[in-house]
């Protein structure tokens, strides 16, 4: 009886263009936006270098530090909004 192969083999090409055709044009423009947001911060911090070619750990560093900055900003708005309503 010759072995059957149960799963088949697909390039990295393929699984590509799977991903690209099965995602959500919403998730599509999301990402855009976020990654668009994300090298403005990158701006704001004076980070020239290009996402993509960044090692891990230092790009983790630096969504780790934007997200704290965002969550503080979040949270200062939040208090003024909380101070005016009290008044």
């Amino acid at each position: 009886m010759a072995a059957s192969r149960r799963f088949v083999d697909i390039s990295d090409d393929d699984l590509v263009e799977f991903s690209t055709a099965n995602e959500n044009e919403n998730t599509a423009k999301k990402t855009e936006y976020d990654v668009r947001i994300f090298r403005e911060y990158l701006d704001t911090i004076q980070e020239r270098r290009d996402i993509t070619q960044m090692p891990f750990p230092n790009l983790q560093k630096i969504l780790m530090k934007a997200r704290k900055n965002a969550l503080l900003k979040i949270i200062n708005e939040r208090i003024i909004v909380s101070f005016y309503n009290a008044i």
